[in-house]
């Protein structure tokens, strides 16, 4: 697969879909927590509080995360807007997704990923009544507008971020992408000296 993969589709997400979505992030309100680079507290993201809207250089993001018991909110999302997403290596599971909404003045710095578990990532436009805003992922500008997807890969190597939103609010769903884990391989040894493999799927 490339390494510098982008894939853009426009206006593929209806409007009852980008409406659910805007629903699931203004029923939540904003909780104070404190971020380090260990995460979020006093909150942990686990099992029993799997979903959190905080602030953060005034954006409020909706924060949620696949748990073994993934909630119904987690999967309501991912079934939604899944299907349309280019399958590829690295857009396998979705690990967690955040809406995010940029008011004016509010911008994403460019950065690059830090954390190795994330291969892809994908973004979806909610609204189309702001300007500025722009995603730029390495030096490719990229305008989106209600509906539209973009998609790419390797955030640990790329730069991206999006400019100051000039007039209105930005609001976008990110999912974040990781592999699904590999199958486990065990040999055994039959009396009879023949061998035969194990496969077991990790979960």
């Amino acid at each position: 697969m490339n390494p510098h993969e982008i894939t853009i589709f426009r206006d593929v997400i209806d409007n009852e879909t980008v409406e659910g979505i805007l629903k699931v992030f203004d029923k939540h309100e904003v909780r104070d927590v404190t971020i380090t680079e260990d995460g979020i507290s006093p909150t942990e993201i686990g099992a029993d509080d799997s979903i959190i809207k905080f602030e953060e250089m005034d954006r409020e993001i909706l924060l949620c995360k696949g748990t073994k018991e993934e909630n119904t909110t987690f999967l309501k999302v991912v079934d939604w807007v899944n299907e349309n997403v280019r399958p590829t290596g690295d857009f396998e599971k979705v690990e967690e997704w955040r809406i995010i909404s940029y008011p004016q003045g509010s911008f994403q710095n460019f950065a690059m990923e830090d954390d190795e578990k994330f291969t892809g990532i994908v973004l979806i436009e909610l609204c189309n009544d702001y300007k500025g805003g722009a995603l730029i992922v390495d030096n490719n500008t990229i305008t989106m507008s209600e509906g539209d997807i973009v998609q790419f890969n390797n955030p640990t190597k790329r730069h991206y971020g999006l400019t100051p939103v000039i007039d209105g609010e930005r609001i976008v769903l990110e999912l974040w992408y990781s592999p699904f884990e590999d199958e486990s391989e065990e040999t055994e040894t039959e009396p009879n000296g023949n061998i035969y493999q194990k496969v077991s799927l990790k979960t």
